[in-house]
């Protein structure tokens, strides 16, 4: 059996047109792809041809691209070693060429002008050209993507591939460019869940659109929109969950939905409706946790809703409440760090617990407690940063701890 490759694209590119490159390189990587480009590669003191040509042997796909002043004469090596390393190993040639702004069809090498490109010539973020380029390159992974023989699974996957380029801008800090990419996914899977109102995945899809606008809005301080967005997923979860009461994963999609527009509620200040929504997930979760005691993400789950149960009833003056909702959380979430020590999320969720109950005992004048529960806080803190200097996660928790 061939060995996976160890990098799902090669980036092949002129000096002169790094910049844009390098661009798209973070937009490939934020979409979740493993990217090969030199300039993160490469260290100094290597011999750099070599460690080139290894890298092209490692890739799934090689992208070629094209700039203002054509293809270099090393770009043309690069590709004339791809297409002997192709056949010399007998895989399949996937090479997919990129215009760039400036960029002329012309100048493509004659080997790809019956190659069908991207076309970033508008702009290296366009997100319709980014996602159908995600979607080409995961085709060659391995990763199930259909070919343009299926066409109605293919769009499926171009939706993926939008809202992957969606998560990579707003993880860059591009707002509109995830919006956009956002929105033309929203619009692939409205029309499937339309065209098969029956294919409850095309429903699911839908919802985890509205799900991914409804966090943007919110991001983005469009509260009214993530309202409208959030409602649009909630109303296709509960549907689906009411049509397979036994499909659990239907139930934690509306455990989930229902705790999204929790939180929108309380950042609204509609605190009534926001502790409607909790403990309607709270139901859920206690459901699922008591029907699966060994399935410690579902416990993980319980310990969160209890977690928000006890900040809403904080908010609300309801301090015995809130005292006894972190209480449970805390309990769960010690449970879980004492059976897995290793896994640093569930020593973090712990040290969070241990912060809220100190916030309130601080709130009800019970300073002792506060300190004691503070100081169990800055202990699994101290202990993560020291473990991980590199994790800036890790060292604001301990500075606010």
């Amino acid at each position: 059996m061939a060995a996976s490759p160890a990098f799902d694209v090669f980036l092949s590119y002129s000096r002169s047109d790094s910049r844009p490159v390098e661009r798209l390189a973070s937009s490939l990587s934020a979409a979740g792809l493993r990217v090969w480009f030199d300039r993160w590669e490469l260290v100094p003191g290597q011999a750099w041809e070599n460690v080139v040509e290894d890298a092209v042997t490692k890739a799934a796909a090689t992208v070629v691209c094209i700039g203002a002043s054509g293809a270099s004469a090393w770009q043309q090596r690069e590709f004339e070693f791809v297409l002997s390393n192709y056949q010399a190993s007998k895989r399949p040639q996937v090479v997919i060429p990129v215009l760039l702004p400036g960029a002329d069809a012309a100048s493509l090498p004659s080997q790809l002008r019956t190659v069908a490109w991207t076309d970033l010539r508008d702009g290296v973020d366009n997100p319709d050209e980014i996602a159908r380029l995600v979607t080409a390159i995961s085709a060659t992974t391995g990763r199930g993507v259909a070919e343009r023989s299926d066409p109605v699974e293919y769009d499926r996957n171009l939706a993926v591939s939008y809202n992957k380029v969606g998560d990579g801008h707003r993880a860059l800090g591009q707002l509109d460019e995830a919006r956009a990419a956002y929105l033309q996914s929203l619009a692939i899977r409205v029309r499937l869940a339309a065209t098969e109102p029956e294919q409850t995945d095309y429903q699911r899809d839908l919802s985890v659109s509205y799900d991914r606008l409804g966090d943007l809005y919110s991001t983005l301080g469009q509260l009214d929109e993530a309202h409208a967005a959030y409602l649009q997923s909630l109303v296709i979860a509960q549907r689906l969950a009411a049509a397979e009461p036994e499909r659990v994963d239907y139930q934690r999609d509306l455990s989930v939905s229902y705790n999204k527009v929790g939180d929108l509620y309380s950042t609204l200040g509609r605190l009534d409706e926001a502790r409607a929504a909790y403990l309607q997930s709270l139901v859920i979760t206690q459901r699922l946790a008591a029907a699966e005691p060994e399935r410690a993400d579902y416990q993980r789950d319980l310990s969160v809703s209890y977690n928000k149960a006890g900040d809403l009833y904080r908010a609300l003056g309801q301090l015995d409440e809130a005292r006894a909702a972190y209480l449970q959380s805390l309990a769960i979430r010690a449970r879980l760090a004492t059976a897995e020590p290793e896994r640093v999320d569930y020593q973090r969720d712990l040290s969070v617990s241990y912060d809220r109950l100190g916030d309130l005992y601080s709130t009800l004048g019970q300073l002792d407690e506060a300190r004691a529960a503070y100081l169990q806080s800055l202990v699994i803190a101290q202990r993560l940063a020291a473990q991980d200097p590199s994790n800036t996660a890790w060292q604001r928790d301990l500075s606010m701890s």
